[in-house]
């Protein structure tokens, strides 16, 4: 495939909520090995491999394994997957930057700070 073709199916990759799949391998096969992402884009990963960062809850910070995200079922919590550990390190790091990370306890919500960082 020439050079335009590889970049058109990129956009169409990154912009597509379905099949993007599909045109992920076509890109990987002729060579283009570049991640794909965008907020309906996740290459398969094992779930016991996945990175997720929970923004509010009892415990905020970055697991891998939805498994290890703690009381992530209850009614406030947030939590978001990412392709690596590094995307989620950097996204939950801004949101404490920005006071935009919650602490959930006996009802009572706080900002997580980065002193609470420490102590996890």
């Amino acid at each position: 495939m020439d050079t335009s073709t590889l970049a058109l199916l990129r956009e169409i990759a990154v912009s597509l909520a379905q099949g993007h799949a599909v045109i992920a391998n076509i890109l990987k096969a002729n060579g283009d090995t570049a991640p794909i992402s965008g907020p309906a884009f996740h290459e398969f990963v094992a779930p016991h491999q996945r990175w997720y960062a929970m923004f509010a809850g009892t415990h905020p910070g970055v697991y891998q394994g939805i498994e290890n995200v703690p009381n992530r079922l209850e009614s406030k919590a947030i939590t978001i997957r990412f392709n690596s550990e590094d995307d989620a390190q950097y996204h939950f790091h801004q949101a404490v930057e920005s006071g935009k990370v919650t602490i959930i306890t006996n009802g009572e919500e706080r900002v997580f700070t980065i002193d609470d960082m420490t102590h996890m």
